[in-house]
């Protein structure tokens, strides 16, 4: 069964790559498509006219067929993500709600400036901290891929990829890697921000952890039972959770259903 599998895996996606002419061919036709024609104002029409103009200097990409396993071992392992989450939650909230305690913070901030100061250095401390997590966590899934299953020739464009087919970013592998990196660090420092605000509106250790995990798990409900097509969509894509999973928001290319107007996500137009 594993073999059948992972040949069942390779057979689908040489599938993807032979035809990927054609599916941009046909990404590219849809825009004349007379199945949105009957209300041009409607959200689907706005969203097949906007993919269409996407996808539209995408014939020049070459995808090459070659081992996606170990890349996605480094971009797609949730459980990594949860511990970054994690750890930088426990961390930041040691920091500040300590510094609290001990009456650090009430000082500073009284002073001359001392909010902006106080602001400036906390932030300073969680990009710091997010750096070391992701870069901690993610060079032990680097090596973990490179032994497993080695990561194959990495200026492949990233539709090479299992899974990236729709991607319409004209990205090699390395490239995607660097962008992923930088992403995940810029997404845990906002998330670690969030936390540090609740920290310090917050008049006790039971409320930080209250706030927290509502906040946290009103996030996850929205990104778990939102369809990407409601009129809540925004609610969806506007999310931490779905920036933290770095993969699903470079897989494709999306459009936001805001108030039944198109607005393009990730758009490079």
């Amino acid at each position: 069964m594993p073999r059948y599998e992972l040949l069942s895996e390779f057979q689908k996606q040489l599938e993807n790559i032979t035809g990927y002419a054609d599916y941009i061919e046909s990404v590219a036709k849809s825009s004349g498509s007379n199945i949105f024609n009957i209300d041009k104002n409607s959200f689907a029409y706005k969203s097949n006219q906007k993919t269409a103009a996407a996808y539209s200097d995408m014939d020049d990409v070459k995808p090459v067929f070659d081992i996606s396993e170990g890349i996605l071992l480094v971009t797609d392992s949730k459980i990594t993500d949860i511990m970054c989450v994690f750890l930088l939650f426990i961390t930041a909230i040691y920091l500040i709600v300590r510094d609290k305690e001990c009456g650090i913070t009430p000082l500073i901030r009284s002073a001359s400036n001392g909010r902006s100061v106080l602001a400036c250095n906390q932030s300073l401390v969680i990009l710091i901290l997010s750096l070391i997590i992701v870069t901690f966590f993610y060079c032990e899934n680097v090596l973990l891929g490179l032994v497993y299953y080695g990561f194959g020739d990495l200026l492949r464009p990233i539709q090479s990829v299992s899974g990236f087919i729709s991607c319409n970013l004209h990205l090699n592998v390395l490239s995607y890697l660097i962008i992923y990196y930088l992403t995940k660090v810029f997404i845990l420092w906002i998330i670690g921000m969030v936390f540090a605000v609740i920290c310090l509106c917050s008049k006790n250790n039971v409320v930080v952890y209250a706030l927290s995990v509502f906040i946290s798990g009103m996030e996850l409900c929205a990104w778990t039972f939102i369809s990407e097509t409601s009129v809540f969509s925004l609610l969806y894509f506007i999310n931490p959770v779905y920036f933290i999973c770095v993969n699903d928001a470079f897989k494709k290319y999306t459009c936001i259903n805001f108030v039944q107007r198109s607005c393009c996500f990730r758009s490079r137009q």
